[in-house]
């Protein structure tokens, strides 16, 4: 069986562009002990508006250090957390074609999150909500629970990938900027870049409007089947990229 990895810090509500690279994997690995970043994705994201118009949510948390981890993060209050959410999606999404799947989902991540003041956990169940209702099957490892030895961003990359028994790795396109192939290489590891603006299908929905807003939005106007169908579609593509690289977990 060929097996992919894709490494990534958990995020609220992620991104659209985020949720498809982690749903067409085997294994994410939950990049929950790197350090929390003021302004990134880890409690913020982009929906809409009753106007249409780009509105950042923001889920309020509690003072940190500068050098905590995203898994020491706490939110200030889960259940208001919540309570804005539902209203949110309710007063801005409620005309959308697909709101009674978004509904459904805020309400499981209500019951779901009730006692989860963690961010790291509330965003792990973020993701799990989705991908259980979409029916797809991702394994999940916590990177805080993995030993690793090395320092070296990429040595600890790969130490990763061996320790959860992947040959491939699914990497963002950014990755280029860093990701040293040859290391990878010589420790049978495939280096496959998820370039999300060649996804299939990405001038007949529109996906480079959606990017960077929460796959629920997506959801929201174009409904869970598409979604899926995409998954899969792209899931395969990985497939055939991981046979040529040669490097397959067998």
């Amino acid at each position: 069986m060929i097996k992919a990895v894709v490494i990534h810090q958990p995020n609220f509500l992620p991104r659209l562009k985020v949720f498809i690279k982690i749903a067409i994997s085997d294994i994410w690995v939950i990049y929950d002990d790197v350090q929390y970043v003021r302004r990134e994705w880890q409690n913020r994201v982009y929906l809409r508006d009753s106007q249409q118009k780009e509105k950042l949510f923001t889920a309020p948390i509690k003072k940190t250090d500068f050098h905590d981890r995203i898994n020491n993060v706490q939110l200030s209050n889960v259940t208001i957390l919540n309570e804005n959410l539902r209203k949110y999606f309710r007063y801005n999404y409620s005309q959308s074609p697909y709101y009674k799947w978004i509904e459904e989902y805020i309400e499981k991540l209500m019951i779901q999150t009730n006692n989860i003041n963690n961010l790291s956990n509330y965003n792990i169940i973020c993701t799990d909500i989705a991908l259980d209702m979409l029916g797809l099957e991702v394994e999940e490892l916590l990177s805080s629970k993995i030993e690793k030895l090395n320092i070296d961003r990429n040595k600890k990359l790969i130490e990763i990938c061996n320790k959860s028994n992947s040959f491939n790795y699914i990497c963002g396109s950014g990755g280029r900027t860093y990701i040293n192939e040859a290391e990878f290489n010589n420790s049978n590891i495939n280096v496959i870049y998820y370039d999300y603006s060649k996804i299939s299908k990405t001038d007949i929905y529109n996906l480079n409007t959606y990017q960077n807003y929460s796959f629920l939005d997506f959801i929201a106007y174009n409904g869970e089947d598409v979604l899926k169908s995409i998954i899969i579609e792209e899931k395969f593509k990985q497939i055939e990229k991981f046979k040529k690289g040669g490097f397959n977990c067998e």
